[in-house]
């Protein structure tokens, strides 16, 4: 008896972010299963998305925004090679500053520091104070660089790849741009991602990478452990992409500490949780936005949404837009 009171019972948590299930657990005196999130879709989500500020702006697509810490905006128009640096002024973007170059992706550091992934380039640019295009000593070669992830201003995560050496992976690198950790294969030494293409984390530890799976854009998302190993992946819901299948372009997390994906043919958000598992979604056509593609989060917790033009239309009035967001 002495012994058996000695074994701690596993712990229920208080909250689950979906109706929980039961797993079997091995049928003993002490312990006969627990109760854990079983990742399905809840319905009883509320959730909201309401524009704050609409801004049209002179760029033929937004892939790319980093908002900065003094209300400043870098845009970038990708292979349409325009990166601007923008600032609101009442219903409009004042250009500050512009540059011609194809920027695959980018993030603002905690000192306010613009980093760049440039198309073929293997070392991350950055802007200087006095505007100039320098390297910074964060290299990946012979990789890529597609996206860049700030976790702190001391470290940072990289996705980057190689389609000639059919190679891609995910490396966090520290200030001084050493790669402490390479994310590449999985524990039978077969490759982890087919093109890793945008990357977020969430309070856990896990690593979110948006992970490219053919020329169309089709693709998923990986939930990577601290370890390295998959926790799960995330290839769309049956519903949603029935007629489209998923095509994530672009990846956040929330101040609630959820993932969310633009979904590039549906104009749907997913709404993941930190586990990678879908609780909710999103029509942004329900609120007037259409052809939704890059997403940042700014210091206040608001939610931005670059958009593309319509397929095949030549415009160069791409939409910027600042939502207020509750429930996730």
């Amino acid at each position: 008896m002495e012994k058996f009171t000695e074994i701690q019972e596993p712990r229920t948590r208080p909250s689950y972010s979906s109706s929980p299930k039961f797993i079997p657990g091995n049928f003993t005196q002490s312990n006969i299963g627990s109760l854990q999130d079983d990742g399905s879709f809840s319905a009883e989500i509320n959730i909201s998305l309401v524009i704050n500020s609409e801004y049209q702006t002179t760029l033929d697509a937004i892939f790319c925004v980093s908002p900065c810490l003094d209300q400043s905006i870098w845009i970038s128009s990708g292979i349409h090679e325009m990166l601007q640096k923008v600032k609101p002024e009442g219903t409009n973007l004042k250009v500050m500053s512009e540059f011609n170059i194809d920027v695959c992706g980018m993030a603002v550091t905690p000192s306010n520091q613009l980093l760049l992934c440039v198309f073929g380039e293997t070392r991350l640019q950055h802007i200087s104070s006095s505007g100039e295009l320098t390297d910074s000593v964060y290299d990946v070669s012979p990789l890529l660089p597609n996206a860049i992830h700030v976790i702190s201003d001391n470290k940072l995560i990289v996705a980057a790849g190689n389609g000639k050496l059919k190679r891609s992976a995910v490396i966090v690198m520290n200030k001084k741009g050493d790669k402490e950790t390479v994310y590449e294969h999985d524990e039978h030494n077969q490759p982890l991602f087919n093109n890793a293409r945008y990357i977020t984390t969430t309070c856990n530890g896990n690593i979110h990478v948006v992970d490219e799976i053919s020329d169309d854009w089709c693709g998923k998302v990986m939930v990577l452990g601290q370890e390295g190993h998959i926790i799960n992946q995330y290839t769309g819901h049956p519903t949603i992409n029935k007629s489209k299948p998923f095509k994530p372009v672009n990846i956040v997390t929330t101040p609630c500490d959820n993932v969310v994906a633009t979904d590039l043919d549906t104009d749907i958000l997913h709404i993941l949780n930190d586990n990678g598992h879908l609780i909710s979604y999103f029509n942004t056509k329900d609120i007037g936005i259409e052809f939704p593609i890059s997403l940042a989060i700014n210091t206040t917790g608001q939610l931005y949404i670059g958009c593309s033009r319509a397929a095949g239309t030549k415009t160069k009035d791409a939409k910027l837009y600042v939502i207020n967001i509750e429930g996730f």
